[in-house]
This record gives C-alpha cells, sequence and structure tokens, in this order.
C-alpha cells in the first residue's frame, strides 16, 4: 500500500499548483467568506461593503469549488472508484469529503444569483448560508485530516 492518500497525490502531482489550486484558492474563498458572513451575521446589515465582498466571493468561490470538484471527481474518484485501487478507508473519506463541499458551497453561490431561496426573508437566507457554509467547512477539514493521514497507519 503506498503511503499517501490520493488527496495528497492530488495535492502533490503539480507542485506548486496543485496546493494551490485545490487547496489555497478554496480556502482562501471560504475563508474570506467565513469572516465575512460572521460580520454580516453579528451587524445584521443587509447593505454594506462587507456584504457586497461576502456575496462576491460566494459567488466566486461557490463556482471555482464546483468546477474543482467536479474535476477532482470525473479524473481522481471514479477512475479510482472503478478499478478499485483506493488506498485504504483513509483515502476514501478524504476524497468522498473533499467532493462532497460541492453540497454546500455550490448552493452559497445559488443562492447569491438567485437561483434559490428567492422568496427567503434575509434572515432565512442568514440561517441558510450559515448552515451551509458549516458544513462545508466540516467536509473540507476531514478531506484534509483524513487526507494527510498516511493509509500505512489506518
Amino acid at each position: 500500500m503506498t503511503s499517501m492518500t490520493h488527496y495528497m497525490i492530488m495535492m502533490s502531482k503539480w507542485e506548486p499548483w496543485g496546493v494551490i489550486l485545490f487547496m489555497a484558492i478554496p480556502i482562501i474563498f471560504a475563508e474570506t467568506l467565513t469572516i465575512t458572513e460572521l460580520l454580516v451575521i453579528f451587524n445584521k446589515v443587509e447593505k454594506s461593503r462587507v456584504r457586497t465582498v461576502n456575496k462576491i466571493t460566494g459567488i466566486l468561490g461557490g463556482f471555482y469549488f464546483s468546477v474543482i470538484s467536479i474535476y477532482v471527481f470525473c479524473t481522481i474518484v471514479m477512475p479510482v472508484a472503478q478499478t478499485g485501487t483506493w488506498h485504504g478507508w483513509v483515502d476514501i473519506v478524504a476524497m468522498i469529503s473533499y467532493v462532497g463541499g460541492i453540497v454546500f458551497l455550490l448552493p452559497v453561490a445559488l443562492m447569491e444569483i438567485k437561483a434559490i431561496c428567492r422568496h427567503k426573508t434575509f434572515e432565512q437566507k442568514l440561517k441558510i448560508r450559515f448552515y451551509l457554509l458549516s458544513g462545508y467547512l466540516i467536509v473540507s477539514h476531514l478531506a484534509m485530516i483524513f487526507g494527510m493521514i498516511s493509509p500505512k497507519v489506518a
């Protein structure tokens, strides 16, 4: 069994671009979205510069991560699943958690462009975005944690 999960292989394959494209950019979007979301929730201001940054970050981050997730799913997860060449259970958890982030970030982007939740109040949208962002932070951290564990250990 190899000593790296497919998550770590993905990060190191085109060094430094793998880390930049698959980790740094999504994390920068997620952290910016989290900070601005907390400020929007705390201040309960529907229109402000912070809310504008929050909205732009939600759209760009949600669509960027969706494209990355689909790419990773098609080029790594599906081929590995079809050939049965997983590097143990930690590998499966890492990769499924990583691509699972689309379930949380794509709806944020869709909410911001008013494709979904159009008729929700500002408070309802705040609550939904908070839950979606929380879900994304959970699965992205699971992906990082399990992705960095050596399959030989697990």
